[in-house]
């Protein structure tokens, strides 16, 4: 589910706040908590309005948060432990930015007359490999000697004002547990073990010497230490690669990609 904003200039009887939920293959509007069906109409083939959407888990938006005066900031924040499935998907907010949509247009609507909606990431990703070194093998990693991952220097809460989508007041400092999302056992001298790990973070930059990835295995903490400012946009996706021998850690690549896993899906209007 999400919540939809439609703002219609000339009549607040044509505008919306709505939670939408997926319904079988539709989409259907209820109200605001959610505890009733409602339903939105165009005010004519004409009227022009403006479209915002947004997820975020476990809150549900108030007209104030959708006002452009006056508005009420959205307090956001990532899990400080997304080490499981759950939690890391209780990080991720989306969103489709404040936009006009003009019913005249064929391309702002489906073929049946619909709003056209597409929720992107707001925050960023970081997708974690580690390659543990050969002599990783001689103690056994057919399961994953890797007891503990985690990403430090990141602020893990802000201030998000909805139709101008910006963040502020940014704050929290804290650790964040990543989630194992693979692991492949190594072999003899010649294959490695690797370990993948995510997490969702907020659009931030981070000082030279401010962002670091702690790996844990058995009694000993490597911690990698990036010399460089970090830079982490919304709707992006972060690839770290880290090599880990006995004594020391290795980067082998931080690189950025769009952040596409998503679709698009249409919402009920009618």
């Amino acid at each position: 589910m999400f919540q939809l904003r439609v703002k219609n200039p000339v009549s607040d009887d044509y505008s919306y706040n709505a939670l939408m939920k997926k319904e079988g293959s539709d989409w259907v509007s209820y109200n605001s908590d959610g505890t009733a069906k409602m339903v939105m109409l165009w005010q004519n083939k004409t009227q022009k309005v403006s479209v915002a959407a947004v997820y975020i888990p476990g809150v549900t938006l108030t007209d104030e948060n959708w006002k452009t005066t006056d508005v009420v900031p959205v307090n956001i924040k990532v899990k400080k432990d997304q080490s499981s499935a759950d939690s890391l998907n209780k990080s991720d907010i989306l969103v489709m930015k404040d936009h006009e949509v003009d019913p005249t247009r064929a391309t702002d609507l489906t073929p049946q007359g619909k709003i056209k909606g597409e929720l992107k990431h707001r925050l960023a990703k970081l997708n974690l490999t580690v390659n543990l070194g050969t002599q990783f093998n001689l103690g056994g990693t057919a399961t994953n000697p890797i007891t503990a991952v985690s990403v430090e220097g990141t602020k893990t809460e802000a201030d998000w004002t909805l139709i101008t989508d910006k963040l502020e007041g940014q704050s929290v400092v804290k650790p964040i547990k990543l989630f194992e999302a693979a692991y492949a056992a190594g072999e003899g001298k010649t294959k490695s073990a690797v370990a993948k790990y995510e997490c969702i973070l907020m659009p931030q930059t981070i000082a030279s010497n401010g962002f670091m990835v702690k790996i844990v295995i058995g009694d000993k903490t490597y911690t990698w230490k990036s010399s460089n400012e970090v830079t982490l946009a919304s709707d992006k996706q972060y690839n770290l690669t880290l090599s880990v021998g006995k004594d020391v850690v290795i980067v082998g690549g931080f690189s950025a990609t769009p952040w596409t896993d998503g679709g698009s899906s249409n919402i009920e209007t009618e």
